[in-house]
This record gives structure tokens, C-alpha cells and sequence, in this order.
């Protein structure tokens, strides 16, 4: 089976979980933020996968430190929905037990998997979805990324 990211082959097995989050992690995210180098600098980052702990992964997400920097939160297919379990829960926790307004930007990403047939027009494609979140409790961090429209982030 063949993975592409923005039509390139790319060395990643979706089946092997933390090796595809550190592709995320170190490829992807770095990609999307191209247009503001320095925003890595501000970034604490958090992988999920439907094994994460909730209950621990909120308490850990609650411990950094929101109001300096950028709490980014990233999965990708099988995962989703524990991501977005684990997102919504920390934004209530966070916003009752520090009575703070959070801002959070997502986009979402995509692999394509091919895998192969007798010929080409055999072939299965299959999307793969990628869900990046981006969360601060800070009212004056901001990053031209999340507002210019063509990078396609959107604000919640």
C-alpha cells in the first residue's frame, strides 16, 4: 500500500500509530505554519490516539501552559474521535476551573492510501483524515497563519 500526502509518496504505514503522529508532528504541522517560522517556537505538542487516557490526557493538557504558547492536538483516522472527545473536554474543564476564554483553530489534512490491483483502474484510493487543533487561553497570542483564509484554518 502506497501513502501520499499532497500527491508525494511518503516512507509512513498508517497501521503503525506512533511512527504516522511523529510524521504528523515533525511534517505536517511544520508545513501548515510555513507562513510563520517563528510559531514553532509556541507550540507544545500533544499526539492522541484511541488508546490516550482521557482522564490523564486533559489533567496533562490542563498542567501546560496555555497562555504563552499553543497547545496543538493532532490525530489522524481511527483516532478522531478520541481527539475530539479529549478537545471538548478540556475546553470545559479549562474554561470552568480558570474562567478564561479559550481560542482554538482547526484544519483538516489528509492522507490518500492506493493500494494496488490487477491494473489501474483496480486500484483502491482511500482518504485518510488528519484533524490538527491549535488551543490558547491567550487573548493577545495570535499568528497570521490562523487568520490569513488561504491556509484554510478554521476558527472556533
Amino acid at each position: 500500500m502506497t501513502v501520499l500526502y499532497k500527491g508525494s509518496d511518503i516512507p509512513v504505514e498508517l497501521n503503525s500509530t506512533s511512527a504516522t503522529l511523529n510524521f504528523i508532528q515533525e511534517h505536517i504541522v511544520p508545513d501548515l505554519l510555513r507562513d510563520d517560522p517563528t510559531l514553532t517556537e509556541k507550540i507544545i505538542f500533544n499526539k492522541i490516539s484511541k488508546n490516550s487516557n482521557i482522564e490523564r490526557t486533559v489533567d496533562i493538557l490542563c498542567q501546560k501552559d496555555s497562555v504563552n504558547n499553543f497547545i496543538c492536538i493532532y490525530s489522524y483516522g481511527p483516532h478522531l474521535q478520541k481527539l475530539l472527545s479529549i478537545v471538548e473536554i478540556f475546553k470545559k474543564v479549562k474554561s470552568d476551573t480558570s474562567d478564561v476564554k479559550i481560542n482554538q483553530w482547526n484544519k483538516m489534512a489528509m492522507f490518500k492510501t492506493v493500494e494496488e490491483g490487477r491494473n489501474e483502474l483496480l486500484e483502491k484510493k482511500t482518504i485518510v483524515p488528519i484533524l490538527i487543533t491549535f488551543i490558547t487561553t491567550s487573548q493577545s497570542l495570535a499568528s497570521p497563519v490562523f487568520e490569513n483564509d488561504k491556509n484554510m484554518f478554521t476558527k472556533q
